[in-house]
């Protein structure tokens, strides 16, 4: 997934979707800003959610963690998207959440940016209610014919038992190519954190800012933003993405997002994929994560004192 706003994706066929065995069904979300998606979460509504941390810790292997209650209430989240788009708003962006893959599509051939292999149509099933996408124009009226200038898009896994390690190995030879044309192929031994078997995990599958807003925090607002839009929407008990190992050690991005887990050297391949890069991290927050990057951003002196 590229965690990095300048994305990591190749030029697609621009075909449409075909369906495929064994890969994830998808479809794309309605307007969290005009209808915020709280009816199937009856513990936010009541201002608070019962999460089992996932432990990415080796020696925990499939293994979940205790049960914490963690005080997320709708307002405070609904506060933290507010603000969000507020602050985009001032850089002349407005955010939409886009119910069409094929029109994100059709949007992104004005620009240099293709939708990645984890979200684009000629990879990947498009069925049910397991992707978002949240789309910045420079307009507020997000017709069809506009230009955006951000993308970012949360996508949950269904897992059906699996762990991680699991999922990975069946998903990613699928969609990703090696130099020749051929599937990826991972290697056999990955490291232990992969192990964990999480019940809802979400994915960030895609964050791309255009070249002259990446100087703008753009990135960091819309990736803090999709996690907690993927919290709302989904309640999950993970959210993870990959990042180069630029993007992690050098631009510091990982910790800019406010992902709390990281893990160097997170794939190994066999054949390398020719759309990512090679060596990656693995990050990611469980729901204590997110509610601290909630409250660091509507709460910011509450926040610090109990850092202290």
């Amino acid at each position: 997934m590229p965690t990095s706003p300048t994305g990591w994706s190749k030029k697609s066929s621009g075909q449409r979707a075909q369906p495929r065995a064994g890969l994830p069904a998808m479809r794309l979300s309605q307007s969290v800003w005009q209808k915020p998606r709280v009816t199937a979460h009856s513990a936010l509504q009541q201002g608070w959610v019962s999460s089992t941390r996932l432990l990415l810790n080796p020696s925990v292997g499939r293994k979940l963690g205790d049960s914490i209650m963690l005080k997320i209430s709708k307002i405070d989240i609904c506060n933290f998207i507010s603000q969000s788009i507020n602050e985009l708003k001032e850089m002349g962006i407005h955010l939409r959440d886009v119910d069409d893959v094929f029109e994100v599509e059709r949007q992104l051939r004005s620009t240099q940016k293709k939708l990645t292999p984890f979200t684009s149509t000629d990879r990947n099933v498009l069925q049910g209610n397991d992707v978002f996408f949240l789309v910045g124009y420079t307009t507020p009226n997000g017709k069809l014919k506009q230009k955006p200038v951000c993308l970012a898009a949360g996508k949950r896994g269904q897992f059906s038992g699996w762990s991680l390690r699991q999922y990975v190995a069946c998903y990613l030879p699928q969609i990703l190519r090696g130099k020749n044309g051929e599937a990826a192929q991972l290697a056999a031994a990955l490291p232990e954190f992969w192990n964990v078997t999480p019940e809802k995990p979400v994915y960030l599958a895609e964050l791309w800012v255009a070249p002259e807003y990446r100087e703008k925090r753009v990135g960091q607002i819309l990736a803090q933003t999709v996690q907690v839009y993927a919290h709302l929407h989904w309640e999950p008990d993970c959210i993870w993405a990959l990042m180069s190992d630029e993007d992690v050690r050098q631009k510091n991005l990982a910790t800019k997002y406010g992902f709390t887990e990281l893990r160097p050297n997170a794939l190994r391949w066999v054949v390398p994929p020719v759309e990512i890069p090679e060596v990656v991290w693995f990050v990611g927050n469980d729901k204590a994560g997110l509610t601290d990057l909630v409250e660091r951003k509507i709460r910011p002196d509450q926040s610090a004192q109990r850092r202290r």
